[in-house]
This record gives structure tokens, sequence and C-alpha cells, in this order.
């Protein structure tokens, strides 16, 4: 089926696209849009795991006690615990589709233990393809939805939106680009952004290269409420080679026993209580100084029994390279690997734009706080989409014209057990979903006339406040913004730096209104100058410690207005409260 309006339009088919295109599936007609096939998404190149309280002696209360202890003091706690009481039941939902984690002898999950993690709790599947395996688990399912179209090569360029004096008015479908030419694609209840986030804005990066931030733009010229953009995440190792996205050496590697050390062979995390296994912004802070004083720094695997068999994604990638990690350590670099800030949402992906929701990295919730724990990225896409599908189940979209109560009785209830062949998994992983549907490509005059069509007196405002569309950003001005957020918003901020970088993306904008690299970049620059400390993911060499009065405040960043600082519980007037 093809058609210019869905009940649903989900941007993005990662693993947070992907789920909520399941869930929402079962509440109306759902097109699935992506730039890239899923194999392009970060879910599918994820190497950790999936973190879950499902063994002996842990509990979702131990787990969101380490999520809150990892969050640095900027996390919601009751997000966080909503967000672990749900790992049990999600896990269970992933087995019953078909995804295959890794066992031990016995027929038990396999449970690992990785970075700030007080006990094993994280799953894997496939040694250290856990992503591709769990993204596999959830497309094969996908194909069995008769209510589904997916819509690849499609690159969303503006969100419609109804006129509103407040400019958040109730967004009612998003206007895409495609190889047959510019197409409208209506939503009567919802867009759903789930556009991962915006790595590859530095110049190194674990994340492919449609992780550019266009998703933040999106909303962002929307409307919404962008939050906490100077908390990127650096992944302390990174295979230390050329060329981007750098190769990523999971964290489960340490978790196994793998080492940080030195040209001499000492342990570079001596020191610290947690040894390897402290949080991502101390351990990446480490190697990066060890670096920035001309040393190098290594990972050693060798201690790491069957190592090719245990994490084959790893071993066959650095052999691509020319290393051999099961007989010499591998020299490592930090890089770019998680925004833990976004646009701000509910965990049910509720923004302050009526209409608009964010699941996944592009959304932030409170769950990650200033540092994210490890394997708690693909565990929050799972949640939100199903979050989300609670929300607009029992009426969080009510105010919808036309629809009482916002709740569809007919809508078919979920029964997903037993509907998946689990031999076509592999073959899943490298299809997409469903074959990609025939073009109907429509001119701007024709989309509107349809949309207007569509909906009486639902006129929509198509008009970008920025005067451009969205642009992916891919070009000369990409390896600029790379150069400029590397050198002065990476591991080590300072305010010249800062202001440096302001004034160089400024002019840069100039140049490439419509990027969204661009803008992205001077959002993140400006957020990290607002915020005088460092906390998480956060470090300014001119305020080196936390401060106090600033935990639990959030950096917001609205339309026509610098970023600022608020407290979390402030709302902006006139915007509906963003909820945890």
């Amino acid at each position: 089926m093809t058609r210019d309006r869905y009940d649903f339009v989900v941007i993005g088919a990662g693993l947070a696209g992907c789920a909520a295109a399941w869930w929402l599936s079962h509440l109306g007609e759902v097109a699935l849009l992506s730039k890239v096939p899923p194999e392009d998404s970060n879910s599918h190149h994820a190497q950790g795991g999936l973190a879950a309280a499902v063994g002996a002696g842990d509990s979702p209360e131990w787990h969101a006690k380490d999520t809150l202890a990892a969050g640095a003091g900027l996390c919601r706690p009751e997000a966080v615990a909503r967000l672990t009481a749900r790992a049990p039941q999600l896990v269970r939902w992933l087995v019953e589709l078909g995804a295959r984690f890794d066992r031990a002898a016995d027929g038990s999950l396999r449970l690992g233990l990785e970075g700030a993690h007080g006990r094993p709790r994280i799953l894997h599947a496939g040694g250290d393809a856990s992503g591709r395996h769990i993204l596999a688990a959830v497309r094969q399912a996908l194909t069995l939805r008769p209510t589904l179209d997916v819509l690849l090569d499609a690159q969303a360029v503006r969100l419609a939106r109804r006129p509103s004096r407040d400019r958040r008015g109730r967004v009612t479908g998003v206007w895409v680009t495609r190889p047959g030419g510019l197409r409208f694609v209506g939503a009567r209840r919802g867009v759903v952004l789930a556009t991962g986030g915006a790595g590859q804005l530095f110049a190194a990066t674990t994340n492919p290269r449609g992780a550019a931030g266009e998703g933040l733009v999106l909303a962002y010229d929307a409307g919404a409420t962008l939050r906490n953009l100077e908390f990127m995440q650096f992944h302390p190792t990174a295979l230390a080679s050329d060329g981007n996205p750098r190769f990523l050496l999971s964290e489960a590697l340490r978790g196994a026993g793998a080492t940080l050390i030195d040209e001499r062979g000492a342990p570079v995390m001596g020191d610290h209580p947690q040894g390897d296994l402290a949080p991502r912004d101390v351990v990446a802070r480490a190697v990066y100084a060890r670096l920035q004083r001309g040393e190098r720094v290594y990972l050693d695997c060798t201690g790491i029994a069957q190592l090719a068999e245990r994490f084959p994604t790893v071993y066959e990638g650095c052999r691509s390279y020319g290393f051999n990690p099961a007989a010499e350590p591998v020299p490592v670099t930090p890089a770019a690997h998680f925004l833990m800030g976004g646009v701000a949402a509910t965990l049910a992906g509720e923004t302050d734009v009526p209409g608009l929701y964010a699941i996944g990295e592009v959304a932030n919730t409170g769950c990650h706080g200033a540092n994210r724990l490890a394997s708690n990225s693909l565990l929050e896409c799972l949640v939100m989409a199903y979050e989300l599908y609670e929300h607009v189940r029992y009426g969080g979209d009510a105010d919808i014209p036309g629809r009482a109560g916002g709740v569809d009785t007919a809508a078919e209830a979920p029964d997903w057990a037993g509907t998946v062949d689990a031999a076509a998994m592999d073959a899943a992983a490298r299809e997409a979903v469903a074959v990609d549907v025939e073009a109907s490509a429509v001119d701007a005059a024709g989309a509107a006339a349809a949309e207007a069509a569509g909906e009486a007196g639902s006129r929509v405002d198509v008009r970008g406040e920025q005067g451009a569309d969205v642009s992916c950003g891919q070009g000369r001005e990409l390896e600029q913004v790379q150069q400029i957020l590397w050198t002065y918003v990476g591991l080590v901020r300072h305010a010249d730096g800062l202001r440096t970088a302001i004034a160089a993306l400024a002019a840069l904008e100039e140049d490439h209104p419509g990027s969204a690299a661009v803008r992205v970049a001077r959002l993140m620059a400006e957020s990290a100058l607002v915020r005088e400390e460092s906390r998480g993911a956060h470090y300014r060499s001119d305020f080196p410690q936390p401060a106090a009065h600033l935990a639990g405040c959030d950096t917001v960043s609205r339309l026509g207005q610098p970023p600022r600082l608020q407290a979390a519980e402030a709302v902006a007037a006139g915007a509906a409260p963003v909820r945890i």
C-alpha cells in the first residue's frame, strides 16, 4: 500500500523507529521513513548489549541506582525508575519475537558486566553484534504487519504544522525528498522522530555518516524545546585509525578483562577505584589526557580467552585494519559516541509541540543525565517505543479533532508470540524490512492541496522559521563543523575556545543557512558556554568542578532564543509541560 496520509509517520529506521512502527501498527496505518537503510543506523552497529535486571541478585532498583550514579546529578529519577522497571518485560517481548540472546551452557541468559554497572546485567546477542541481532528480530516482525509502509531513501526536510500564534501548531505531517522528487506524507495522529544522534558533527566518532542531527533541527524549527545539547558522550576506546567513523572497541571487552595500558604497559586507570570499568566520561578523559601529552594508549585484550569467538565483530574489525587483538594491544582514541541531549520529551516521547513525538537518541528524557550508563541506549529505544504506544492507545492524542477520546476502540490488540520465523533472522539483518514502495512523488502545490482536502479546515504551515529546508550537511561544511567541534567543543572545553567555535559556526551558518550540521553544532557550543561547571561528559577546564546550584538544571534551547539554564521543573510561558 502507498498513501499520502497515515495515522502515524515514523522518521528513522533504527531500533526506536522500528519498534515504534511495530507497536503503532496495531493502532492504525503507519509509514516508516528513513533516509538510509536500517543497516546504516547506530542501532545496527551497536556492539554493546541491552541492560536489564533479569539475573539472580539483581533488580530494577539496583539498575536505577547505577543509572542515577552515572548520570551525575542530571537524571530524572522517575524516568529512570520506569526505564529500568520496563526492561525485563521488553526482554521477554524480544525473546518472543525471536531475538537470540547469548546463553550459558545450562540455557540461562548469559549476563555481562560493563562500566559503572554494579552487577552483571548486560544481555548480548551474537557476542558483540547485539544491535544487529536485536534490530533484525524487530524488522522481521515488521514484515508481518499489514498496516505498515516502509519508504527508504526518504530525507525529511520540513515538518508541517497548523498555524499557531505560539509557533507550536499541531504537526500534521512531513515533507520528504526522494529520488522521484518532493512528497508530503500526512499524519492524522502524530509524527514520531526517531532520527538518532549527531556524532558525525565531530572529527572522531563511532557514528555512521547519517548521524548529523537533522531530527533535532526538524523539531527545533517546529517549535520544540531542545535540552542539554552540551552533553555528548565520548567513548574511550575507538580504534586509533584513519577515517570516520572510527571502529568501536566495545566496553564489553573491558568487562571481560581487557585493560587500558600506556606505552610502557602500565595500567591507565590503575588509580581509579573502579579501574577500567569507571564511568565513560572518566575513562575517556584519562585516555585523552595521555594523548594530549603525545603518548599512546592501548587496549590490551590478549588475556581474553577465545576472543575471536566471543567478540567476532571486534576481532574481524581490528584484523581489517591490520591489528590482531588476540596477540597484541591495539591503539585507541576517544570518539564522539552518544548524544545525551536532544528534543525535550517524556518517556512516552511527548514533546511540547502537539502531534510531535521524539524517541531514542534524538530525545532527551532525563534517563541518561550527564553521562549515559553503558547499554542503556538500546533499552531506552525499546521502552520509549512501548510507552508511546501505551500513551496513544489510552487517549494521549485526545485533542485530535473528530477522534473522541483519542482511542481507536477497534484497534487490534498486540499478539506477538509465535509470529516470527526465527530461521529468517539472519536474512532479515541483510535486507530491508519490506520491499521499498514505488515513489509517488508529488510537487509542493499538489501535496498542499492533498493535505487541505484531507482534513477540512486544517490548513498547514509549511514555512520554516529559518527560511530554508533542513539539509543533510554532508558537504564541505560538515568537514568544517567536525574540526571546529573536535577542537573547541570536544572532551575538554574552555570559554575562550567555545566563543571561537560560536563565531566560526555563525559565519559558516551565513553561507549554509539550512545546514542541520552547522545549526546543531552552534547550539551545542552555545549550550556548553552557558553551563559554567563540569558535570559528566561536559568538562570545562575553566570550571573544573560540578556547581552545586546547577544540579538538576537543564540547558534549554528554543527557536528565536539563545540557550539558557533553567530548573528542571520550570516550564516556558505558553508551552505545554514537558514532564516525566
